[in-house]
């Protein structure tokens, strides 16, 4: 009898104790490496998030701006177009210095009568679509006040290029966005559509 349970450390069924522990001991290992990897993904999502965060905290968005709808002329004639002016107002709440800038489209539906142009339309950054997202391509204003409180801003009315002649007046869509000059990506502040009657 006692030789024969020295002997059960050889025998099949103890070898299938042993396979077991060290199944077990995987099992275990597995469990701590996926732990350890769960672990690290987390710090690294929490410090992305904190600076996503900071970077929040340190470039103000629009929200703590309110832009109210601009006013636009009814009439211009196309000899004073140059000189012509929007008016736009608001109020700042921004705890940092907040810039804002005003881009320019003819609106797609618009018959093309005319080539609304960047005030920098020169420069090869400034042609196309994409350059609503440079806000160097427009006139811009930063900061737009000072301290927190209402603000006014004058702005130019975009160059236009005549491309044919018209009869004694027509009307002109243009779209128009206030964008964040810091964060230009970000979705505009406010944007619409006005029509501008241009007279020769």
């Amino acid at each position: 009898m006692t030789r024969g349970t020295k002997g059960a450390k050889g025998s099949p069924r103890g070898l299938g104790a042993f396979v077991e522990r060290m199944t077990e001991d995987v099992k275990k290992l597995t469990l701590l490496v996926a732990a350890v990897g769960a672990l690290a993904g987390a710090v690294y999502a929490t410090r992305e998030k904190w600076s996503q965060l900071l970077t929040i905290w340190q470039r103000p968005s629009g929200s703590c701006v309110r832009v109210d709808t601009p006013s636009f002329p009814d009439m211009v004639k196309l000899s004073e177009w140059d000189n012509a002016r929007i008016k736009l107002s608001g109020r700042n709440e921004c705890p940092a210095e907040f810039g804002l800038y005003v881009t320019f489209r003819r609106h797609l539906t618009d018959q093309p009568l005319f080539v609304v142009k960047s005030p920098h339309a020169d420069l090869s950054e400034c042609k196309g679509l994409s350059s609503e997202l440079v806000p160097e391509c427009w006139d811009f204003k930063k900061p737009i006040t000072r301290d927190k409180g209402e603000w006014k801003w004058e702005v130019q009315l975009p160059p236009i290029e005549r491309l044919r002649d018209f009869g004694v007046h027509e009307r002109l869509q243009v779209s128009w966005t206030v964008r964040n000059f810091d964060d230009p990506k970000k979705p505009a502040i406010v944007a619409d559509t006005t029509t501008i009657e241009v007279q020769r």
